[in-house]
C-alpha cells in the first residue's frame, strides 16, 4: 500500500453537463440484436485531457495511481447560481480522477462526500483524497 497524506486537488475546472458526457450509440450485437454502447463525446475528452493537466501538476510527489482504500471530498463551486444537481458532478469527477491514473478504480472509495460552495465564475471543484480508516463505533449507536 501506498503512504498517503491528504491530497489536495484545487481550482480543478467546473465539468460540462453529466448530460453532455456521453452519448449512445447503437450497434449490433453477435445474434443480431440491437446493442447500446456509451461514448464520451469530445468535449468531454478534451475535459479529461485538462483535468489530467492539471492533476499532473498537483500531484507529481504521488506515487500513482493509489491502492488505498480512499475517503473523497468534493467542493463544488458553481459558476453561477442557478440550481444543478450535485450527484451529476459525481460520475463525472470520479471517472476524470481515474482516467488521469489518480487511483485504480472508483470502487476504493468508501467514503464520498460533496458540498455546494459560493458560487464563483467560472467555477471551479475542489478534491481532498485521503487513506479511509473505518471509524469504529461504540455500541448502542447507529
Amino acid at each position: 500500500m501506498n503512504p498517503l497524506k491528504t491530497i489536495k486537488l484545487l481550482d480543478l475546472p467546473w465539468p460540462p453537463s453529466v448530460n453532455a458526457f456521453y452519448v449512445k450509440k447503437t450497434g449490433t450485437n453477435f445474434t443480431g440484436g440491437r446493442k447500446a454502447k456509451m461514448k464520451l463525446k469530445k468535449k468531454c475528452d478534451d475535459y479529461n485531457l485538462i483535468n489530467r493537466a492539471a492533476i499532473d501538476k498537483h500531484l507529481s510527489w504521488v506515487d500513482r495511481p493509489l491502492t488505498n482504500r480512499l475517503s473523497v471530498r468534493i467542493l463544488a463551486y458553481p459558476p453561477d447560481k442557478r440550481m444543478r444537481d450535485l450527484d451529476n458532478l459525481l460520475k463525472i469527477m470520479l471517472d476524470s480522477l481515474q482516467y488521469a491514473k489518480v487511483f485504480e478504480d472508483d470502487a476504493q472509495i468508501d467514503r464520498l462526500l460533496i458540498e455546494r460552495r459560493t458560487p464563483r465564475s467560472p467555477g471551479h471543484i475542489d478534491i481532498l483524497i485521503e487513506e479511509y480508516k473505518k471509524v469504529r463505533l461504540t455500541k448502542g449507536i447507529v
